[in-house]
């Protein structure tokens, strides 16, 4: 996989919080210097790239970046585009479309 990870957990509780929480810590406003999910590349061009994850009973497949998981226990990551909600690497209509769904909506941790 290329700056892509499956976290396939099997049974038990979804560890996405946790995901979550290490990629917000790592961001650190941008600046992508603390401990946590993090990404050099990113760290070079902010304001362009970042790190996306999603719930994969979210995601609508079983198959991600080459890597195939069973139902959907897995939470998925990819240095990606800022902007990308379906982290396929780019931003296009899809993307803008889920922006202008969820506008002004609170966010839910493991929703693209």
């Amino acid at each position: 996989m290329n700056n892509s990870m499956v976290l396939d957990y099997g049974v038990g509780s979804s560890p996405i919080a946790s995901v979550a929480a290490s990629i917000k810590q790592a961001f650190n406003g941008g600046a992508w210097d603390q401990p946590g999910i993090t990404s050099t590349s990113a760290r070079n061009n902010p304001a362009q790239y970042g790190i996306g994850y999603v719930e994969a009973s979210n995601f609508g497949s079983t198959a991600f970046e080459g890597q195939t998981f069973a139902g959907g226990n897995a939470v998925l990551v990819k240095y990606t585009l800022r902007g990308d909600t379906t982290l396929k690497g780019s931003v296009g209509l899809q993307d803008y479309n889920t922006v202008l769904a969820n506008f002004k909506r609170r966010a839910r941790l493991g929703r693209r």
